[in-house]
């Protein structure tokens, strides 16, 4: 058993959610189809809204 174990937050886990998802997004757009960089508009402004929320808090 470990001790001083910590549960990650909700908006901890979406931030990590939502690097991973840019980070595809790049990838896929860069090698594969650039399409794909429409995708960032969506997912950039969630990611910044996530990182200036858990700042607020």
């Amino acid at each position: 058993m470990l001790r001083n174990q910590q549960q990650a937050s909700a908006s901890k886990t979406l931030i990590a959610v939502l690097i991973l998802l840019n980070t595809i997004f790049l990838e896929f757009a860069y090698e594969k189809n650039e399409k794909y960089f429409w995708a960032l508009l969506i997912s950039l402004p969630l990611l910044i809204f996530s990182l200036w929320h858990q700042g607020k808090n």
